[in-house]
């Protein structure tokens, strides 16, 4: 952990962290929430991106789109609970400031999609997201079978 302090996490350097860091068993929600609130936005990604199993580019898209969406069913796939999405959407936001005009109004809405998303659909999404990195297809193919 100490490691993300004394080198930060850009690129290569970053996914080296986060190789060892998975190596080690060690990626936790906790870790995640840390990471995002020191600022290692990077190092989150590619640490999201291994306890995922996603690409970079579409964790980097669920992170910052709008509305959140995509990151809830995300974390709802492997598990997260509400309230450590809630900390991880949190702190993801405060990456992004100036994209969020209500941010109670835009959390607790995302709250609620995240409650009410299955897990068992999260996964279904989370594996196609996989195969074909056209993630919001995926998201409205969820949202008509919720």
């Amino acid at each position: 952990m100490t490691a993300i302090g004394i080198y930060g996490s850009s690129g290569r350097m970053g996914r080296a962290i986060a190789e060892q860091i998975e190596a080690a068993g060690e990626i936790s929600p906790g870790l995640l929430i840390q990471t995002l609130r020191q600022g290692e936005i990077t190092l989150f990604e590619d640490l999201f991106a291994r306890l995922t199993g996603l690409d970079t580019v579409v964790v980097r898209r669920s992170i910052f789109e709008p509305g959140g969406e995509g990151l809830a069913i995300a974390c709802k796939a492997i598990g997260i609970s509400k309230s450590d999405f809630s900390d991880i959407f949190a702190f993801s936001r405060s990456a992004i400031p100036e994209s969020v005009k209500d941010f109670g109004a835009e959390i607790r809405s995302v709250l609620k999609f995240f409650a009410a998303a299955q897990q068992e659909s999260a996964e279904t999404v989370l594996q196609r997201w996989k195969r074909d990195s056209n993630y919001l297809s995926a998201l409205r193919d969820l949202e008509l079978t919720s």
